[in-house]
């Protein structure tokens, strides 16, 4: 993975997280606060229709959460990995020692 396609996946990622974030947090602050349907008397129908609909958000919220996470581990480790790999190339002139790294 080359530097430019970790920023952009550090782009994308990062704040698409934060932002799932927030919404995973309006959707569990409206479940715990029971606000999903507060019709005096809505029929069952449409109350679990309006659960459902809630419950569906949440977990497209969820989905998208997950996605944005999987985008900055996988730069981040990519970055890691370099890291790494440029520190266990020797120096010029320097003697690579006994059992591969130092």
């Amino acid at each position: 993975m080359s530097r430019r396609d970790r920023f952009a996946a550090l782009l994308i990622g990062v704040p698409g997280a934060l932002f799932c974030l927030g919404a995973l947090g309006v959707f569990v602050g409206r479940v715990f606060n029971n606000e999903l349907a507060t019709f005096p008397r809505i029929p069952s129908n449409e109350y679990y229709l309006a659960v459902g609909e809630a419950y569906s958000g949440g977990f497209v919220t969820g989905f998208f959460l997950c996605f944005s996470l999987v985008l900055v581990a996988v730069a981040s480790g990519a970055w890691f990995e370099a890291r790494r790999s440029r520190r266990a190339v020797p120096a010029p002139g320097r003697p690579v020692p006994e059992g591969g790294r130092d």
